[in-house]
């Protein structure tokens, strides 16, 4: 590969890396939120507990009513934590893709320093070269 190749395929990975760097952040944030959605249905949770307990004049109807509002904040706390999951493995992909992301831009940086360690040495051989004619040939016209 040429150096101009390396240099934009380097370029290129080091944009997709940022694009992973800002999915990973963003479903972070995700997941931040999702989290706090299960804090709250927890909360909820425990509301409706302590309201179907606290009251000992219910008649039946008003604590089944009540008992069915548990059962929903419950049920509310199940999707929360199943959503916290989902987001918590969507992270987890997306940190792995970033760091695949990084290691390919790495891999770039070190194709490209050698290339420009290979360029260099040839163009001192080929100034040594020019040297060496030169000097040949002020040899030559003595």
């Amino acid at each position: 590969m040429d150096h101009k190749r390396i240099k934009r395929l380097l370029e290129l990975k080091q944009r997709l890396e940022k694009v992973k760097k800002g999915e990973v952040v963003e479903a972070r944030q995700e997941l931040e939120a999702a989290q706090q959605g299960l804090s709250a249905a927890e909360q909820e949770q425990q509301h409706r507990l302590k309201e179907l307990y606290g009251d000992n004049t219910l008649s039946i109807d008003e604590l089944q009513d009540r008992a069915r509002f548990v059962t929903l904040a419950g049920q509310q706390v199940s999707k929360a934590r199943d959503t916290v999951s989902k987001h918590d493995e969507i992270v987890a992909q997306k940190e792995t893709m970033r760091i695949e992301a990084t290691r390919d831009v790495k891999t770039f940086e070190l194709l490209r320093d050698r290339k420009k360690e290979e360029m260099r040495i040839v163009e001192k051989r080929v100034e040594q070269g020019q040297a060496d004619e030169v000097a040949a040939s002020v040899r030559s016209r003595r």
